[in-house]
C-alpha cells in the first residue's frame, strides 16, 4: 500500500478547516433549530393545559345548563297541567253557576199547576229537556212562553202532550225542549 502523496499541504489544511467550520455551522444550525422549535413548547403545553381546564369548565357549565333546561321543561309541563286543571275547574264552576241560575229561574216561573218530573241538559246538542205533568193546555202554553224568555235558551217546543186521566181531574203529560244559545 502506498501513502497518499500530497503535493499541496496548505490545501489539505484549508480543506480540514472548511470541514470543521461546516460541521460546526451544521451543529449550530441544528441546535438553533431545536431551540426554536423547543422554546415555545413549554408555553404551548401551558396553553394546552389552560384550554383543557377551560374546556372542562365549559363542559361542566353545559351539563349544568342541560339539567336546568330539563328542570325548566318539567316545570313547563307541570304548569301546563295545572293551567288545564284550572281551566277545567273554571269551566265546571261556570256550569255550576249556570245550572244554579237555571234551577232558580225554573223555580220562580213554574206555576203550581205544573209539576216537573225530569230535567236533562244535553251537552253536545245544547238542548234542555223538561218532562212533567200539567193541568191544562193553557198552563203549558204560558209556561213555554215564560221559558222562552230565560236568558241563554230559545225555541221552546212541546214534543209530547198526552192526556192522563186521574180520579181528581185530567192531566197532561208533556216533554218540552229548549235550545241552548251559549254553553253553560
Amino acid at each position: 500500500m502506498r501513502a497518499p502523496l500530497n503535493f499541496l499541504p496548505w490545501r489539505d489544511a484549508a480543506r480540514r478547516k472548511r470541514r470543521r467550520h461546516a460541521l460546526i455551522s451544521t451543529l449550530v444550525g441544528i441546535t438553533v433549530a431545536v431551540l426554536l422549535v423547543a422554546a415555545p413548547l413549554p408555553r404551548l403545553l401551558l396553553e394546552q393545559q389552560e384550554h383543557r381546564a377551560r374546556l372542562d369548565a365549559l363542559r361542566e357549565q353545559h351539563t349544568h345548563n342541560v339539567r336546568r333546561l330539563a328542570e325548566h321543561a318539567t316545570l313547563e309541563q307541570e304548569h301546563a297541567v295545572a293551567r288545564n286543571t284550572l281551566q277545567t275547574l273554571d269551566h265546571f264552576e261556570q256550569r255550576r253557576r249556570s245550572a244554579e241560575r237555571l234551577l232558580a229561574t225554573l223555580t220562580t216561573i213554574t206555576p203550581d199547576s205544573i209539576t216537573l218530573d225530569r230535567l236533562n241538559l244535553q251537552r253536545q246538542s245544547g238542548q234542555l229537556r223538561l218532562q212533567g205533568v200539567g193541568h191544562s193546555h193553557a198552563d203549558l202554553s204560558a209556561f213555554a212562553d215564560k221559558l222562552e224568555r230565560i236568558a241563554g235558551f230559545h225555541h221552546p217546543h212541546l214534543d209530547v202532550v198526552e192526556q192522563v186521566s186521574t180520579e181528581d181531574a185530567a192531566e197532561y203529560r208533556f216533554i218540552l225542549f229548549l235550545d241552548q244559545v251559549m254553553a253553560p
